[in-house]
């Protein structure tokens, strides 16, 4: 997602200092976040249940394929203007 939304940045933008350690800054969070996610996907899965886990799971997997949609189209709009 991070590289979708990098992709669609404005021409011409300035990198200043605020706006590379904003980036520097999510990315240090997100990571951490995925961590402690991973770290109690155990305890999170028991606690749920299967059937919770499997509505999860499959919304996980719409919002991941969401992503992608987004993604080809970016390259596909790309790739029409420059036609």
């Amino acid at each position: 997602m991070a590289i979708t939304l990098g992709a669609n940045r404005p021409e011409g933008g300035q990198w200043a200092w605020p706006v590379i350690g904003g980036m520097l800054l999510g990315s240090l969070i997100i990571g951490v976040s995925i961590y402690l996610s991973y770290r109690s996907a155990e305890r999170l899965a028991q606690w749920l249940g299967d059937a919770a886990m499997n509505v999860f799971i499959r919304l996980s997997s719409f919002i991941l394929l969401c992503i992608g949609v987004q993604i080809i189209w970016n390259g596909v709009k790309a790739l029409l203007h420059e036609i």
